[in-house]
């Protein structure tokens, strides 16, 4: 059984399941078993993705930026920078032939953003 946690968010990767807990901030992968690791803090914690990228599978977390981890060794992979725009939904989609992240926040305004930005 996985333990007590106020969640911001949950999504399944590569069988896994990814939480975003709120007030903690933290973004967990947990196994079957119901054994955890953290990936790292993320400030503003609001949402999480999963996307292929390059062959890579990657966790993307949103809140005050974006912050994108490999799902396989579980390192941070990189960030987007969102020009201080808060991130409360995320998500990707492939558009003439690249892979590109989508995100909103509580301006109301839809971004994209290239791979190339997932620096």
């Amino acid at each position: 059984m996985l333990a007590w946690l106020i969640t911001a968010d949950v999504i399944t990767v590569d069988g896994a399941f990814v939480t975003a807990q709120q007030y903690s901030e933290k973004v967990r992968i947990w196994s079957p078993d119901g054994t955890s690791a953290v990936l790292g803090d993320m400030g503003g914690l609001r949402c999480l993705g999963g996307t292929r990228v390059g062959g890579r599978t990657l966790i993307i977390a949103g809140g005050s930026g974006v912050k994108v981890w490999d799902a396989a060794d579980g390192t941070e992979a990189g960030h987007v920078d969102t020009r201080g725009h808060d991130v409360t939904a995320l998500g990707s989609a492939d558009i003439d032939g690249r892979r590109v992240l989508v995100t909103s926040g509580n301006d109301g305004v839809l971004r994209i953003w290239d791979e190339s930005d997932l620096a």
